[in-house]
């Protein structure tokens, strides 16, 4: 996997300005949260990633439709009664 380094200049607000290019790579909307996490005492290196606001959703169309995933579950729920 290839490192990608993107320079970003903190501000006299201590600000960080995301570019572009990061804001797409993580799918990043505003209000979203960011988690920044180092070793301490270690090289100085960071991570940056996203933190998901919800997991609802996440899965969506994983398991087939709405409709095929009702259906699986009504069967199970049949099978019980016999």
């Amino acid at each position: 996997m290839a490192t990608i380094e993107i320079e970003v200049k903190l501000n006299e607000k201590n600000e960080l300005t995301l570019p572009d290019e990061v804001i797409k790579r993580l799918r990043l909307e505003p209000g979203n949260r960011l988690l920044i996490t180092f070793e301490e005492g270690g090289p100085d290196r960071i991570q940056i990633r996203p933190l998901l606001r919800s997991y609802a959703g996440i899965l969506n169309g994983m398991f087939g439709t709405d409709e095929e995933a009702l259906e699986y579950v009504r069967a199970e729920r049949a099978s019980w009664d016999e």
